[in-house]
């Protein structure tokens, strides 16, 4: 009876293993892997803090070093994280699943209102695949300030004399006074 209970144990492990498959990647950020219909990037990696920043078949997550982590199906072990690249063991038991193509991790947007600059003098527009915000000039039309034609104005100014001085006031009198 023991010998049967083990066989069918070791059975039922092999049976598991053999439907599982791993693989151990070095990958860099923008890089992507297919295991068992999964699609697998690396977006960032941060070797200060040992940790990766990656999408599962759309789903993101971040995974830190040597911390074993499930994501849609696929086990994640980050066994370390360079400047430039990590290396990381995966390993999926999906038959059934459905690649995606993780776009769903690199847009940047998902409608123009998530680009909004606060600029008027910018169109904000979530596009492209990715998507991505991108910004266009708008051209304002050139408004014409036309001057008008000068027009003549006259003008008068009157100007209070200044009192007379003591001389002007003896110049009058001796004139009043000989020459009329």
């Amino acid at each position: 009876m023991k010998i049967t209970i083990i066989s069918l144990f070791i059975v039922l492990l092999l049976a598991t293993t053999i439907d599982a498959k791993s693989i151990t990647e070095d990958l860099s950020p923008g890089e992507s892997v297919i295991l068992k219909n999964q699609n697998i990037s690396l977006l960032k990696l941060d070797k200060k803090e040992d940790k990766v920043i990656m999408c599962i078949n759309g789903q993101k997550t971040i995974v830190t070093e040597d911390k074993i982590k499930t994501v849609n199906n696929v086990i994640i072990n980050v066994k370390s994280v360079k400047d430039s690249y990590a290396e990381i063991k995966l390993e999926s038991s999906c038959d059934n699943c459905i690649p995606s193509n993780n776009n769903a991790c690199l847009n940047e947007c998902t409608s123009n209102s998530n680009c909004n600059d606060n600029n008027e003098n910018t169109k904000d527009i979530c596009a492209g695949i990715p998507l991505r915000c991108y910004h266009e000039e708008i051209e304002k039309p050139k408004v014409e300030v036309k001057n008008p034609e000068p027009t003549e104005i006259d003008i008068t100014v009157n100007v209070p004399q200044a009192p007379k001085t003591f001389f002007e006031k003896l110049k009058d009198l001796f004139f009043d006074f000989f020459f009329e």
